[in-house]
């Protein structure tokens, strides 16, 4: 089981590390030519700074509620499957960000599904 499962989850885990920190690789990764997230949604500092705050709410708020639908309704492996894909689809959501509210919803929802991710692991 090692050999099949922990190789998924460190894959898994390493992704969700990466994507932790690409808001802060995007508010600044072309920025020179006008391409920043932070250029292409017109967002203030304030703004970035609530988009990246509300993440680590979304996170706390859902970690524990998560888990207990894993551990009493939902079988573990089908919980972070459905964890992943919905966490995958909101991250892809990114390509289309025009405007603060998008960045903000997007960045609360990445939270919740990925609040459930670590401990279920």
């Amino acid at each position: 089981m090692d050999l099949r499962i922990l190789p998924l989850c460190a894959w898994m885990y390493l992704l969700n590390y990466l994507d932790r920190g690409n808001i802060g690789n995007s508010k600044l990764l072309n920025s020179e030519t006008g391409d920043s997230l932070m250029e292409q949604t017109n967002m203030t500092n304030l703004e970035y700074a609530i988009a990246v705050s509300l993440f680590a709410v979304a996170y706390a708020l859902f970690e524990v509620p998560s888990n207990w639908i894993m551990k009493r309704y939902v079988r573990p492996s089908r919980w972070l499957a459905t964890l992943l894909l919905l966490w995958g689809i909101f991250t892809i959501g990114f390509a289309g960000v025009q405007n603060f509210a998008q960045v903000t919803i997007l960045r609360f929802f990445i939270g919740m599904f990925e609040a459930g991710f670590f401990p279920g692991m």
